[in-house]
């Protein structure tokens, strides 16, 4: 609030309440000199709108008259928002407070009125006056911003934090921003009435993690008048931390708990190089991609105790400002055999039953103790009073790294009147020694629910989400949105927390930002809300549980138990394998991600169902056959905790008493072969009479026994296949003496039969004085044994010669059978004798029919070519050549040079790059790099990806969220038959550029990759190592993987290093040569690699190319000065050389077409020359 006084030299605010005077006019008779000045001509007040606020101006009054009169002026109007008060009145002076009053109840705007002070004579002929006016205006502004804090988070070392926005609401006044802090920006710091301006953090200034805090200063111009808005950013620690706080292994007779596998998780997006180490020699730590930690125990050098304890510590390498992790260890042996226990007469508390993540125990509480059993032997460890007595301690929850236990208890007491006072104990149980202390005034309003952990750090979560410490202080709740859940999981390593509306049957899904420093030490937000597809009207679901991965969801429902997330959707897939009549009580899942059922089923009482992460039903357990209440899991996934309150006892049952090395296999054949790989399952804790049936014919087993061990082959009768598609079965494998038993999913993908040729596009040509009309291609097929074959036309101007010994194609073209000049398109398809043994193969075929005669023209000039990056492709079906230049391609004939058209990129300004063609010359990919900002205005950079159709040069945008691809596509390749995208990294995807394998751990830049036509091997350079790489695949239409990389082969040759610069193969890959200077011409013979030298000496060879009959073509520079091209039958006889005066490096082979085509870069241009015949 400001106050404005003119031709004053001071400035006075005070706050009074409002006296409204009024005033009477007169004459202004001054023959009797009166007189009368005041020390204020004008006052200007400003008030925020709807803000209360008092102001009061004192004025000065000096007069010569009878008396002093205070009004308002006759030509204003009297308002309600102005007050008087006189005080010190003399014969001659007096000061008057105007107050301001009531100004949050005005509307926006200005106002204006006059003061009048008067002094003078009255009498009964009237009055003689003189005056004083005070011009007096109130303006009311509006400049709101619709936040009390402006806060931003990240993480120390994070390159930057998104923006945010702030809404300005001023109806029409003027306002500026600006602020104390130099870490923030705005993008608008000035305007006129409502705005939406965005606020952006420079954090690069900051060298730690911090707290820094400021305001953001929105003054309102016309008055001067500011407000502030403070403005944090907390950069928070950075953590590294696993998603299991806890290890228990165990090794019994017959249960063997050594091995498991944690993620190493960090809260920053900077990369951090982790280790792991332990003090524990009986521990194996394995560092596994993607920061897998992989905890063995080794059974050699296990310590003699029963129970041994050590730690696993994660820390960063040369980083101490990374705050690591200790995860306790525990191992317990006994060389007893572990049976289910039953501990009888014993009434537990409500919720009290919980087993320890960290050790073999398990908690209960019983009256006001608290309980501790030995989980294996149920030998009971401690007794411990924590709550008074007649009272009974409940509600526990228990640490995930088994530290420490919460408690409650309800005591009655009976106050001196007789009446009743309830009082709520909370008690915060340290489970190392014992010790207990009671938390003082929680702060949470409703019943704490279990431990949740985020980016590291734990917090207690109740009903209500509300989140809190482990002092019970909330530390956020959003109360807009609160509901009562009856069931609250998280998914370990995505972290995202879940929760149960029970009213809607609706699953909430919450992600979390975490700041040691910010205002709000943890927010969420509400990511997804999902209700299952399949749960009917009025149905319910009364619990769940989340896998760790978040891939699968549990629920307790009348239809729906199964739901799949992908990251974005969820998809209900009903219910699970049980058994019929069977009603679900509980679900939990264990450490390894198995989900556990206990259900009832009618035939055998109750039962616990287990199922793999593939949600396959593994095994099935029957308990004591007691009525449960609770159920919970030990931290090694061996025992089940069941609470028969109804019964007074508590039930240990052993979960698996036998291993299996596997749940789930997967084989892969072609349909038709004979011979599919067996697979061998290890088995351990199981009887001698164990015994293994399947469900489906084409399973058959051998069962090995000995005192060593227990093996399981695995095989596949390829005789009860009847076709092809993905089969799946199940192999149970069940211990008579225990009546346990286990399930192994069988996965069977039987691959399509496929006939196809060596050449997926062939091109014949008839000009004046150059043709091509006929080629022999290989007729190939995926299966192992020969499939016999027939091959048809559909146009008559070719013919087809079919070899079935030697399953070659000849193809002829007929230029005869063709009236007009033009470019004609016909297929050849290839089918089998018998219709039901394979799916048919195509072969494209174009015939270019002309009259262009290379001897009246020595060379073709295309001007203005300035090709783009790796943007230079030829057509396999057409004679065209495609080159990228800005944001098209441009096509061109390459026997005449005419322009045939030009494909514009959708997006316009931005250089069309990386254009890979289809082998059958159906269609182009190409790519762009593009810049822009996200929606937090942040400068990005996305990859877009074009498939261009050549039918009719359409280009598309693939879709983004189809694509995996993390580098650019290189070649297309026919593996089996069908087509796979290879990229620069070795990458191999779909058309759709979805990735089905990668080998991420041999990863390298290839400059140049090569298909093997007649095989299913691929050639890359390595230049890192002047190595040939040569890699045999396998395709599999039923996989969910299309792609297998089996083997590889190196052929490393210092003469390729830094200078080879193509690549070309036989059709069988026998013979492979290579544009290097040194070394020309490498045979396979299927094992090993040898080198052969040149076939002719050269400055430099700069290309090579094959054709369907196996003729390789060297183009060279040579010492005279000329480009030299030489052809080689398949036998490596040279043919021809000839020479060329406009050669150049950057070189295209065409043989079908019989052109070589070179660039020159000084002239921009094209140049299309000739291949001899």
């Amino acid at each position: 609030m400001k106050v404005c006084f003119k031709n004053l030299s001071q400035i006075f605010t005070i706050f009074c309440m409002t006296l409204l005077l009024s005033a009477c006019g007169g004459s202004n008779d001054k023959s009797k000199n009166y007189a009368i000045t005041a020390d204020v001509s004008t006052i200007s007040f400003s008030n925020e709108i709807i803000t209360e606020f008092k102001d009061s101006i004192t004025v000065k009054v000096t007069f010569a008259g009878d008396g002093l009169l205070v009004g308002y002026a006759p030509d204003s109007q009297p308002v309600g928002w102005l007050a008087f008060r006189t005080e010190n009145l003399t014969a001659n002076s007096a000061t008057i407070h105007i107050d301001l009053t009531q100004a949050d109840q005005i509307n926006i705007g200005e106002y204006v009125t006059k003061l009048r002070f008067s002094t003078g004579e009255l009498s009964d002929n009237g009055a003689t006056l003189v005056h004083h006016d005070i011009n007096v205006s109130l303006l009311i502004w509006q400049a709101n911003i619709d936040t009390e804090l402006v806060s931003f988070r990240g993480t120390f070392g994070d390159v930057s934090i998104p923006s945010q926005t702030i809404a300005i609401t001023s109806e029409s006044n003027d306002w500026q921003l600006s602020s104390d802090i130099d870490w923030i920006t705005f993008d608008i710091s000035s305007g006129s009435g409502d705005a939406t301006v965005t606020i952006t953090p420079k954090i690069t200034g900051f060298t730690a993690a911090q707290l820094s805090s400021g305001n953001i200063i929105l003054t309102e111009t016309t008055t001067g008048d500011t407000k502030l808005i403070p403005v944090e950013v907390g950069l928070d620690n950075q953590y590294l931390y696993t998603n299991q706080a806890s290890l228990a292994f165990t090794s019994t007779t017959n249960i063997s708990a050594l091995e498991q596998t944690i993620k190493v998780n960090t809260n920053t997006s900077a990369v951090i190089n982790w280790q792991a180490s332990s003090a524990a020699t009986w521990l194996t730590l394995t560092k596994l991609d993607n920061d897998f930690l992989k905890v063995v125990v080794d059974i050699n050098a296990m310590p003699a105790a029963a129970i041994s304890q050590t730690e696993i510590t994660i820390n960063a390498i040369e980083n101490e400002v990374v705050i690591g992790q200790t995860v306790p260890v525990s191992l317990f042996q006994s060389s007893e055999q572990t049976q289910t226990n039953v501990i009888a007469d014993i009434t537990a508390n409500s919720d009290t039953v919980i087993a320890a993540p960290n050790l073999p125990y398990f908690y209960l509480g019983s009256a006001n103790n608290l309980l501790v059993y030995q989980q294996y032997s149920g030998e009971l460890v401690a007794t411990i009073a924590v709550a008074p007595e007649n009272t009974e301690l409940e509600q526990f929850i228990v640490h995930p790294d088994g530290s420490k236990l919460l408690a409650k208890a309800l005591e009655t007491i009976i106050n001196e009147d007789e009446t009743t006072t309830e009082v709520v104990h909370r008690y915060n149980i340290n489970l190392n020694d014992y010790s207990f202390t009671e938390i003082a005034a929680p702060t949470i309003e409703f019943e704490p629910s279990r431990y949740v952990k985020f980016s590291g750090r734990y917090f207690i979560v109740t009903q209500t989400l509300e989140y809190a410490n482990e002092d019970l202080q909330r530390l956020f709740w959003d109360r807009e949105n609160v509901f009562f859940t009856s069931s609250i999981d998280q998914a370990a390593e995505t972290e995202a927390l879940y929760a149960l509306d029970s009213p809607t049957a609706t699953l909430k899904r919450y992600s979390a930002t975490i700041n040691d420093f910010s205002q709000d030490k943890i927010t969420t937000t509400l990511t997804h809300e999902y209700k299952p597809e399949l749960l009917a009207e009025g149905d319910s679901i009364s619990s769940f549980v989340v896998s760790n991965d978040e891939t699968a969801l549990y629920l307790i429902s009348p239809t729906s138990e199964h739901i799949s997330f992908d990251g974005s959707v969820f998809t209900d897939q009903g219910l699970l394998t049980q058994a019929d009549g069977a009603t679900t009580l509980f679900v939990e899942k264990s450490n390894n991600n198995l989900a556990h059922y206990l259900r009832f089923v009618p035939a055998s009482g109750f039962v616990v169902n287990v199922y793999n992460q593939a949600s396959a039903l593994t095994a099935t357990i029957e308990t004591q056959g007691q009525q449960p209440s609770s159920i919970d899991l030990s931290a090694d996934d061996k025992r089940l905790l069941v609470n028969a309150t109804n019964s007074t006892q508590i039930e240990i049952v052993t979960l698996a008493q036998f291993d299996v090395s596997a749940t789930q296999l997967s084989f892969n054949t072609t349909f038709g072969n004979t011979s599919v790989a067996s697979q061998e399952v290890d088995i351990s804790g199981v009887s001698d009479s164990w015994q293994a049936t399947a469900d489906v014919p084409w399973l058959a087993f051998t069962q090995t026994t000995t005192d060593e061990s227990k093996t399981l082959v695995i095989s596949i009768d390829a005789n009860e296949i009847s076709g092809w598609g993905l089969f799946t079965g199940i192999v149970t494998i069940t211990d008579p003496e225990t009546g346990i038993n286990v399930q192994i999913v069988i996965e069977l993908a039987v691959d399509e039969i496929r006939l196809f040729s060596d050449a997926s596009a062939l091109t014949f040509t008839s000009q004046a004085d150059k043709s091509t009309l006929s080629h022999t291609v290989d007729i190939l097929t995926n299966k192992t044994s020969t499939v016999t074959w027939q091959a048809q036309s559909n146009v008559d101007w070719l013919s087809l010669t079919v070899d079935t010994v030697n399953n070659t194609l000849a193809i002829t073209a007929d230029p005869s059978k063709i009236a007009t000049n033009g470019l004609y398109y016909g297929e050849v398809t290839l089918s089998p004798v018998n219709s039901t043994e394979s799916v048919n193969g195509t072969i494209r075929v174009s015939f270019e029919k002309g009259d262009f005669d290379t001897s009246s023209v020595s060379e073709i000039v295309i001007p203005d070519i300035t090709p783009n990056s790796s943007a230079v492709v030829l057509d396999p079906l057409r004679p065209n050549i495609y080159i990228g230049q800005g944001d098209v391609i441009k096509v061109f004939n390459i026997i005449t040079g005419a322009a045939i058209t030009t494909i514009n990129s959708p997006l316009a300004g931005v250089d069309l790059t990386n254009l890979v063609i289809h082998p059958d010359g159906s269609l182009l990919l190409a790519s762009n790099s593009e810049n822009y900002s996200d929606e937090n205005g942040q400068p990005q950079t996305r990859i877009n990806h074009y498939q261009i159709n050549l039918s009719d040069f359409s280009i598309n945008l693939l879709p983004a969220t189809d694509i995996d691809l993390q580098f650019r596509p290189k070649t297309i390749a026919m593996i089996a038959g069908k087509a796979i995208v290879i990229s620069q990294a070795l990458e191999y995807a779909n058309l759709a550029l979805a990735v089905q394998f990668w080998d991420r751990e041999n990863i390298f830049n290839s400059p140049i990759i090569y298909d093997v036509p007649a095989s299913n091997n691929v050639l890359a350079y390595n230049a890192n190592t002047s190595a040939l790489m040569q890699y045999t695949l396998a395709y599999n239409a039923f996989t969910p993987e299309s792609v297998q990389q089996i083997t590889s082969n190196e052929n490393i040759n210092n003469a390729y290093s830094g200078v080879l610069s193509n690549i070309v193969t036989s059709s069988d890959g026998a013979d492979i040569y290579t544009a290097s200077t040194t070394s020309e011409w490498t045979t396979f013979d299927g094992t090993s690699f040898a080198d052969q030298g040149v076939l002719r000496a050269s400055i430099r060879t700069v290309n090579v190319a094959i054709d369907s009959a196996n003729n390789s073509y060297f183009y060279r520079f040579d010492s005279s000065g000329f480009f030299l091209l030489s052809k080689y039958d398949k036998n490596q006889q040279a043919l021809f050389t000839v020479g060329y005066t406009a050669g150049s490096i950057d070189s295209y082979l065409s043989p079908s077409y019989q052109r070589i085509i070179h660039y020159n870069a000084s002239s921009s241009s094209l140049v299309l020359d000739y291949i001899p015949d």
